[in-house]
């Protein structure tokens, strides 16, 4: 997420361009179930999966991640 990581207007995405399609389906669902996440994979410049946390995910998802961010890219989270 720090580095390949970036926040939209209302959730985050996670950059998974060198995944393949079947691959970014499966981590979208272990974020899910393991992590309770709502994500959706969505198509990034008409090629690229990219995974999308939804803004109902981002405070659980802040609770999960900062206490292992950079202080400097806590920005990336909305911080």
């Amino acid at each position: 997420m720090m580095d390949d990581g970036s926040n939209a207007r209302s959730g985050f995405i996670l950059h998974t361009k060198s995944f393949t399609k079947e691959e970014v389906y499966k981590i979208a669902g272990i974020l899910h179930y393991k992590f309770n996440l709502q994500c959706t994979v969505q198509i990034h410049e008409n090629k690229f999966p990219v995974i999308y946390i939804r803004k109902v995910s981002m405070d659980h998802l802040k609770k999960l991640v900062i206490p292992y961010f950079h202080e400097e890219l806590k920005y990336k989270l909305g911080l």
